[in-house]
């Protein structure tokens, strides 16, 4: 048959087409699964160049020149000495802690205050965002446990922090899946529509 001047296709296979697309959309989703997100992981020390403030509960600790330190490990390997800016932290649980640097930015809250004798160790937990070198690399945001301990003296005080991951592994749909996918879907459509 011709319309216009152009064959035209008959009917059954145009749905035989329509069939053949909409399963090979569909093998092809099934068959690609799932990608494994690379969440960063690994641990890093933070100096706290100096602290001011007062221990107790409710007070604030402030910290300035701060930098990445060893030890080290996992996606932090190699930023030992990269700054990390100026930051506070209250000795009150719930409350929010954050720090931003050229290689990530942690924002997090206060989950526990420990205060004895001369020290106090507080613990936060929140997210770690990778950027500069550690994004390019690949890694991604992650869950991260913030650790603060301080030493008070009578005329000083010091401390330091560890970050580090909690890692599961969290699965994430390709792009590209979730459109093979759709294609399917439509396929199916289109031919169930014509067989009704």
């Amino acid at each position: 048959m011709r319309r216009n001047g152009l064959p035209t296709i008959q009917r059954g296979t145009n749905m035989k087409i329509s069939k053949l697309l909409a399963s090979t959309a569909l093998a092809l989703t099934l068959a690609s699964g799932a990608a494994i997100a690379a969440p960063i992981v690994g641990s890093s020390a933070l100096d706290f160049g100096t602290v001011s403030g007062t221990q107790g509960a409710g007070n604030i600790l402030s910290m300035t020149g701060i930098e990445y330190s060893t030890p080290l490990s996992g996606a932090f390997v190699g930023t030992q000495g990269t700054a990390v800016s100026d930051f506070s932290v209250t000795q009150t649980i719930l409350t929010p802690v954050a720090f931003t640097s050229a290689i990530g930015n942690f924002s997090g809250t206060v989950l526990s205050v420990d205060i004895g004798g001369p020290f106090t160790n507080i613990t936060a937990e929140g997210t770690f965002t990778p950027l500069g070198a550690l994004a390019l690399a690949g890694n991604e945001p992650n869950a991260m446990q913030f650790n603060l301990t301080f030493t008070f003296n009578p005329d000083s005080v010091s401390g330091g922090g560890v970050i580090n991951s909690s890692f599961t592994p969290v699965r994430v749909p390709e792009p590209m899946s979730l459109a093979l996918f759709g294609l399917g879907l439509a396929g199916l459509g289109v031919a169930m529509r014509r067989k009704a």
